[in-house]
């Protein structure tokens, strides 16, 4: 196991792409340079072998990952090939945790692809059913997103294919 904390600036001066997981991936992912280090958040991006990092605080989330080479960031567990994020501010959503990390991890430039506060019909790229949207608004998911913006440690740029929260980030 790994902590967080040996990993502060390690990128300072790259880009990184973290990956979410809604309908606007596949077209936003191909928007991002191609010498981006890839985040995945949760098990979205997984088709993906190029992922360096996966980041997840959902518990389903750790046992679906594992296949998966990259190397996890969780403030839920220890063991073999995950780095410890326990010094990361608490968030609700492992997109929030991801952007913080990124920044911590002194990357220049945070591309957010897949990345829509659930404003779209589908919830994820992947969906074929109807699975109901969450009760949430936009507005109410942008708080999160709001809070991390004042938290964060670095000073590298988000760049946001959403305008919500390329209004966050950049407004």
């Amino acid at each position: 196991m790994e902590y967080l904390d040996a990993y502060e600036k390690f990128y300072e001066g790259k880009r990184c792409a973290i990956l979410g997981g809604s309908e606007s991936l596949p077209q936003e992912f191909w928007q991002c340079p191609r010498d981006c280090v890839l985040i995945g958040i949760n098990h979205h991006a997984m088709i993906l072998p190029d992922l360096k990092y996966i980041v997840y605080q959902d518990n389903f989330a750790h046992k679906i990952t594992a296949i998966h080479p990259a190397q996890k960031i969780t403030p839920l567990t220890t063991g073999e090939n995950i780095i410890y994020c326990g010094n990361a501010p608490a968030c609700m959503y492992s997109g929030v945790l991801a952007i913080w990390i990124a920044s911590f991890m002194g990357f220049s430039e945070i591309y957010l692809a897949g990345f829509d506060c659930y404003s779209r019909e589908r919830i994820y790229w992947y969906q074929i059913s109807d699975e109901k949207k969450p009760i949430w608004t936009i507005e109410q998911n942008l708080v999160q997103y709001k809070r991390i913006k004042e938290l964060l440690p670095g000073s590298g740029k988000i760049i946001s294919f959403d305008k919500n929260l390329n209004a966050v980030f950049n407004g």
